[in-house]
């Protein structure tokens, strides 16, 4: 199978649609990553977008594919908030199915249908508890195709952050992986990694500096958010690019993205 290894640099924001798209734009530039992916599989009948919130993802996707590749999938998009799917279906897409589901069940498709490409961006570390991420996991690798279906995750890169798995700076986050712990959680769900991405990558002289800012905010808990967006902005004035390359050596990325496919 043929894997988008390099995408080009400086395309992700470019489109205006994609500015406005309402995750940030580290968030978006993501997706449009995983929609390059996806554009690479032998077929894209079926979509999955997991933890789709509202469903701008969704269509961003759906448009995506259209618009560049001349492809129109049926998607499938979930979510665990009811709130959420009922905003989504006012959206009235066509081809698109909008459903609740909490990823600690398995995921119920009519039979014989898997997933082409999936994609679970900026949600394993949402997951509460944190051991119910390996399960969410393994549940949609459970309906990805066996033969060429792809899965295209991410997650926060705690080296680069707090190096705290359980107390980010982020108070929405659950938990956050260090690269060993991302590419353990994924090959033990049911995955195999086929690359592993690195965005807003900085050098590691760099990351040891930032351990100045972690003491303060280890000192002054009730700031840690504050020392945490302070850290944020310092990661990005060493990195303003949030295009997604290969990992490189010497440096940590804030995000991992991993694309796999079914073992």
């Amino acid at each position: 199978m043929r894997f988008l290894e390099r995408p080009e640099q400086g395309t992700y924001l470019n489109n205006k649609k994609f500015r406005l798209f309402g995750r940030g734009l580290e968030g978006k530039v993501k997706y449009q990553f995983a929609a390059d992916q996806i554009s690479h599989i032998p077929t894209v009948d079926v979509i999955g977008d997991f933890g789709c919130g509202n469903g701008e993802s969704t269509e961003f996707l759906q448009k995506y594919l259209q618009s560049n590749f001349n492809l129109n999938p049926f998607m499938l998009a979930a979510d665990i908030s009811g709130n959420d799917i009922k905003v989504a279906a006012q959206r009235r897409m066509k081809n698109v199915r909008f459903f609740t589901q909490d990823l600690s069940e398995p995921i119920a498709l009519q039979s014989n249908t898997h997933l082409d490409g999936a994609v679970f961006i900026e949600v394993v570390e949402h997951i509460k508890p944190p051991d119910l991420a390996k399960k969410a996991i393994a549940h949609i690798a459970e309906v990805l195709d066996p033969n060429h279906g792809i899965m295209i995750v991410s997650s926060p890169n705690r080296t680069c952050l707090s190096k705290d798995r359980y107390r980010s700076y982020n108070q929405f986050h659950a938990q956050e992986f260090n690269q060993q712990e991302f590419s353990e959680i994924l090959t033990e769900a049911g995955l195999k990694i086929e690359q592993t991405f690195g965005q807003i990558q900085i050098p590691n002289s760099v990351n040891q500096t930032l351990d100045i800012v972690r003491m303060l905010a280890n000192k002054i808990p009730s700031k840690r958010q504050q020392f945490g967006l302070l850290m944020s902005l310092l990661i990005r004035l060493v990195q303003p690019s949030y295009d997604i390359l290969p990992l490189k050596d010497g440096y940590q990325p804030k995000y991992f993205v991993a694309v796999c496919t079914k073992k």
